[in-house]
């Protein structure tokens, strides 16, 4: 009877520990899960030259690449320190970009695909928790 009183208490602790941990790592899980945000956005085609400055165009096409801002040790964003790509899509010509991202501090490059277009100027975001933030990249034509 004693063996049988042991062999269930053991049974009975192991499977309490086993539902501990389910129940942490489902835990972990969610808060993990809460800990992203969207970004969603346009690139922006600009026209150059006198004559047709800062007319835009339709969202054009192009490759939207996000890259991780590196952190130096006091908190700060570091510019001289390398960046890691978290995120790439290319997108068509009137269509919007959408990145689920992990919280923190990005930069939001685009290529447009045509060589009329000077590099884009990049975008910095902050994403936060559980939000949908919004940008628009913008490349402006290097012709009239």
């Amino acid at each position: 009877m004693a063996e049988m009183k042991r062999s269930l208490t053991w049974v009975l602790v192991t499977g309490l520990a086993v539902l501990a941990a389910g129940l942490g790592i489902g835990l972990s899980l969610a808060e993990s899960a809460s800990q992203t945000g969207v970004l969603t956005g346009e690139i922006r085609l600009i026209l150059g030259g006198p004559l047709r400055a800062h007319e835009t165009l339709a969202p054009g096409p192009g490759t939207v690449v996000v890259n991780e801002v590196s952190v130096a040790i006091h908190g700060t964003p570091c510019n001289l320190c390398g960046e890691r790509t978290i995120a790439a899509e290319t997108v068509s010509r009137g269509r919007d970009f959408r990145f689920a991202l992990p919280t923190g501090a990005y930069d939001v490059h685009a290529k447009a695909p045509s060589n009329a277009y000077a590099p884009c100027s990049p975008v910095r975001v902050l994403i936060r928790s559980e939000e949908t933030l919004s940008a628009t990249v913008t490349c402006r034509s290097t012709i009239g």
